[in-house]
Protein backbone atom coordinates (compact mmCIF):
# COMPACT_ATOMS: atom_id res chain seq x y z
CA UNK A 1 0.00 0.00 0.00
CA UNK A 2 1.22 3.55 -0.66
CA UNK A 3 0.12 5.12 1.76
CA UNK A 4 1.65 8.44 0.99
CA UNK A 5 -0.51 8.19 -2.09
CA UNK A 6 -3.70 7.47 -0.37
CA UNK A 7 -3.03 10.03 2.53
CA UNK A 8 -2.71 12.59 -0.23
CA UNK A 9 -5.67 11.34 -2.32
CA UNK A 10 -7.81 11.52 1.04
CA UNK A 11 -6.55 15.20 1.67
CA UNK A 12 -7.60 16.35 -1.88
CA UNK A 13 -11.20 14.69 -1.21
CA UNK A 14 -11.93 16.01 2.07
CA UNK A 15 -10.24 19.36 1.68
CA UNK A 16 -7.90 18.46 4.38
CA UNK A 17 -4.86 20.60 4.68
CA UNK A 18 -0.96 19.12 5.53
CA UNK A 19 -0.33 20.53 8.72
CA UNK A 20 -3.99 19.11 9.97
CA UNK A 21 -2.93 15.91 8.85
CA UNK A 22 0.25 15.98 10.57
CA UNK A 23 -1.55 16.66 14.00
CA UNK A 24 -4.17 13.80 13.56
CA UNK A 25 -1.57 11.82 12.83
CA UNK A 26 0.99 13.08 15.93
CA UNK A 27 4.08 13.86 12.90
CA UNK A 28 5.33 16.99 11.36
CA UNK A 29 3.85 18.24 8.63
CA UNK A 30 7.11 18.04 6.78
CA UNK A 31 7.65 14.59 7.15
CA UNK A 32 3.95 14.01 5.50
CA UNK A 33 5.05 16.41 2.91
CA UNK A 34 8.15 13.69 2.88
CA UNK A 35 5.49 10.67 2.62
CA UNK A 36 3.57 11.95 0.24
CA UNK A 37 6.77 12.61 -2.55
CA UNK A 38 7.39 9.38 -1.86
CA UNK A 39 10.63 10.01 -0.25
CA UNK A 40 9.60 8.44 3.39
CA UNK A 41 8.06 5.19 4.69
CA UNK A 42 5.63 4.99 6.98
CA UNK A 43 6.40 2.68 10.13
CA UNK A 44 3.64 -0.13 11.14
CA UNK A 45 2.30 1.73 13.40
CA UNK A 46 1.65 5.12 11.61
CA UNK A 47 -0.21 3.39 8.60
CA UNK A 48 -2.64 2.10 11.19
CA UNK A 49 -3.20 5.20 12.26
CA UNK A 50 -3.52 6.68 8.74
CA UNK A 51 -6.36 3.75 8.18
CA UNK A 52 -8.21 4.98 11.09
CA UNK A 53 -8.19 8.51 9.59
CA UNK A 54 -9.01 7.53 6.35
CA UNK A 55 -12.01 5.49 7.51
CA UNK A 56 -12.90 7.88 10.06
CA UNK A 57 -16.74 8.74 9.93
CA UNK A 58 -16.46 12.16 10.46
CA UNK A 59 -13.81 12.65 7.98
CA UNK A 60 -16.43 11.31 5.46
CA UNK A 61 -16.74 13.53 2.02
CA UNK A 62 -20.10 15.83 2.46
CA UNK A 63 -20.84 14.53 -1.02
CA UNK A 64 -21.66 11.21 0.69
CA UNK A 65 -24.17 12.21 2.82
CA UNK A 66 -26.45 13.33 -0.42
CA UNK A 67 -25.81 9.85 -2.18
CA UNK A 68 -26.52 8.34 1.21
CA UNK A 69 -30.16 10.19 1.04
CA UNK A 70 -30.72 8.21 -2.34
CA UNK A 71 -29.11 4.63 -1.90
CA UNK A 72 -31.44 4.51 1.63
CA UNK A 73 -34.74 6.40 0.87
CA UNK A 74 -37.92 4.47 0.80
CA UNK A 75 -38.93 7.38 -1.56
CA UNK A 76 -38.60 7.95 -5.56
CA UNK A 77 -35.17 9.53 -5.75
CA UNK A 78 -32.32 10.12 -8.72
CA UNK A 79 -29.38 11.75 -8.33
CA UNK A 80 -27.79 12.55 -11.74
CA UNK A 81 -25.28 14.49 -13.85
CA UNK A 82 -24.70 16.22 -17.00
CA UNK A 83 -22.05 13.96 -19.46
CA UNK A 84 -21.50 16.63 -22.51
CA UNK A 85 -25.25 16.87 -23.17
CA UNK A 86 -26.13 13.76 -22.07
CA UNK A 87 -27.78 12.97 -18.49
CA UNK A 88 -26.23 10.15 -16.82
CA UNK A 89 -27.84 8.23 -13.78
CA UNK A 90 -25.02 8.51 -10.76
CA UNK A 91 -27.62 7.07 -7.60
CA UNK A 92 -31.35 5.64 -7.90
CA UNK A 93 -33.32 4.68 -4.62
CA UNK A 94 -34.52 1.54 -4.09
CA UNK A 95 -38.01 2.86 -4.00
CA UNK A 96 -37.53 4.16 -7.86
CA UNK A 97 -35.99 1.22 -9.29
CA UNK A 98 -38.79 -1.18 -7.90
CA UNK A 99 -41.48 1.55 -9.06
CA UNK A 100 -41.57 0.33 -12.81
CA UNK A 101 -42.07 1.80 -15.75
CA UNK A 102 -41.47 4.75 -16.83
CA UNK A 103 -38.49 4.39 -14.06
CA UNK A 104 -37.61 0.65 -15.36
CA UNK A 105 -33.91 0.10 -16.58
CA UNK A 106 -32.50 3.19 -14.03
CA UNK A 107 -29.35 2.49 -12.69
CA UNK A 108 -25.70 4.25 -12.18
CA UNK A 109 -24.67 4.45 -15.45
CA UNK A 110 -27.93 4.53 -17.45
CA UNK A 111 -28.07 7.25 -20.19
CA UNK A 112 -31.01 8.97 -19.81
CA UNK A 113 -32.68 9.31 -23.36
CA UNK A 114 -36.36 9.44 -25.14
CA UNK A 115 -38.01 6.65 -22.14
CA UNK A 116 -39.59 9.17 -19.92
CA UNK A 117 -41.63 10.66 -23.71
CA UNK A 118 -40.82 13.66 -25.94
CA UNK A 119 -42.53 16.19 -24.12
CA UNK A 120 -40.30 14.97 -20.88
CA UNK A 121 -37.33 15.34 -22.90
CA UNK A 122 -38.22 18.50 -23.63
CA UNK A 123 -38.50 19.30 -19.88
CA UNK A 124 -35.05 17.76 -18.81
CA UNK A 125 -33.77 20.02 -22.37
CA UNK A 126 -35.11 23.09 -20.23
CA UNK A 127 -33.64 21.82 -17.14
CA UNK A 128 -30.12 21.96 -18.45
CA UNK A 129 -30.38 25.34 -19.97
CA UNK A 130 -31.63 26.66 -16.79
CA UNK A 131 -28.49 26.16 -14.95
CA UNK A 132 -29.25 23.55 -12.63
CA UNK A 133 -26.70 21.09 -13.43
CA UNK A 134 -23.95 23.99 -12.38
CA UNK A 135 -25.18 25.61 -10.10
CA UNK A 136 -27.34 28.04 -11.19
CA UNK A 137 -30.49 27.88 -9.30
CA UNK A 138 -31.16 27.31 -6.01
CA UNK A 139 -34.23 24.42 -6.90
CA UNK A 140 -36.72 23.81 -9.80
CA UNK A 141 -40.00 22.58 -8.64
CA UNK A 142 -41.40 20.98 -11.47
CA UNK A 143 -44.83 19.00 -12.43
CA UNK A 144 -44.65 17.22 -15.75
CA UNK A 145 -45.55 14.03 -17.30
CA UNK A 146 -44.15 10.61 -18.82
CA UNK A 147 -45.54 8.98 -21.83
CA UNK A 148 -44.78 5.48 -22.86
CA UNK A 149 -47.23 3.76 -24.93
CA UNK A 150 -50.53 4.54 -24.29
CA UNK A 151 -49.60 4.84 -20.25
CA UNK A 152 -48.83 8.80 -18.91
CA UNK A 153 -48.57 9.84 -15.55
CA UNK A 154 -47.74 12.69 -13.97
CA UNK A 155 -44.76 13.89 -11.58
CA UNK A 156 -44.09 16.68 -9.15
CA UNK A 157 -40.28 16.92 -8.78
CA UNK A 158 -38.26 18.22 -6.80
CA UNK A 159 -34.51 19.07 -8.26
CA UNK A 160 -31.67 20.72 -6.16
CA UNK A 161 -28.10 20.77 -7.71
CA UNK A 162 -25.62 19.72 -5.14
CA UNK A 163 -21.65 19.91 -5.77
CA UNK A 164 -19.28 17.27 -4.64
CA UNK A 165 -15.79 18.09 -2.85
CA UNK A 166 -13.42 18.79 -5.96
CA UNK A 167 -16.65 20.62 -7.20
CA UNK A 168 -18.59 18.72 -9.91
CA UNK A 169 -22.33 19.30 -9.67
CA UNK A 170 -25.03 16.59 -9.50
CA UNK A 171 -28.69 17.52 -9.87
CA UNK A 172 -30.95 15.39 -6.62
CA UNK A 173 -34.08 14.85 -7.92
CA UNK A 174 -37.23 13.52 -5.93
CA UNK A 175 -40.56 12.45 -7.83
CA UNK A 176 -43.41 12.13 -6.29
CA UNK A 177 -46.50 10.94 -8.75
CA UNK A 178 -49.09 13.63 -9.24
CA UNK A 179 -52.64 14.36 -11.06
CA UNK A 180 -53.34 15.17 -14.36
CA UNK A 181 -55.36 18.35 -12.40
CA UNK A 182 -52.51 19.49 -10.31
CA UNK A 183 -50.75 19.43 -13.38
CA UNK A 184 -53.39 21.43 -15.70
CA UNK A 185 -53.80 23.75 -12.43
CA UNK A 186 -50.10 24.66 -12.66
CA UNK A 187 -50.59 25.35 -16.21
CA UNK A 188 -53.55 27.81 -15.65
CA UNK A 189 -52.29 29.51 -12.91
CA UNK A 190 -48.94 30.12 -13.44
CA UNK A 191 -48.14 29.71 -17.41
CA UNK A 192 -45.58 27.07 -16.42
CA UNK A 193 -44.56 23.58 -15.60
CA UNK A 194 -41.07 24.64 -13.95
CA UNK A 195 -41.19 27.02 -11.11
CA UNK A 196 -37.19 28.57 -10.27
CA UNK A 197 -35.91 29.48 -6.92
CA UNK A 198 -33.45 31.97 -7.60
CA UNK A 199 -30.88 32.37 -4.53
CA UNK A 200 -31.63 35.58 -2.65
CA UNK A 201 -35.39 35.78 -3.84
CA UNK A 202 -38.14 33.84 -1.78
CA UNK A 203 -40.81 33.14 -4.62
CA UNK A 204 -39.81 31.15 -7.65
CA UNK A 205 -40.39 32.81 -10.92
CA UNK A 206 -41.53 30.68 -14.39
CA UNK A 207 -38.97 29.13 -15.94
CA UNK A 208 -40.41 30.74 -19.49
CA UNK A 209 -39.72 34.17 -17.68
CA UNK A 210 -36.01 33.12 -17.82
CA UNK A 211 -35.38 30.72 -20.90
CA UNK A 212 -37.83 33.01 -22.94
CA UNK A 213 -39.64 29.88 -24.09
CA UNK A 214 -43.36 28.17 -23.38
CA UNK A 215 -43.42 24.47 -21.47
CA UNK A 216 -44.39 21.40 -23.64
CA UNK A 217 -48.62 21.42 -23.65
CA UNK A 218 -50.71 18.79 -22.16
CA UNK A 219 -51.09 15.09 -23.50
CA UNK A 220 -54.52 14.58 -24.93
CA UNK A 221 -57.37 13.11 -22.65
Amino acid sequence: MDWGAELRKFRNTVGMKQDVAASHLGVSQAYISRMESGNARPSQSLAERICKLIQTPKHRPHFEHWLATVLHSPHLLVLSSLQDRDVRVEAVSPALEAAGSPWTGYRKGHMISEELGEAASAEIERLIRLGVFSGEVSAVDGLWYSQTGETVRFWRTINVPVRDQIGNWYLHSTHVEAAREAYEARLQNEGESLLVYLFGRSKPVPARQLLQDQPPGPPAR
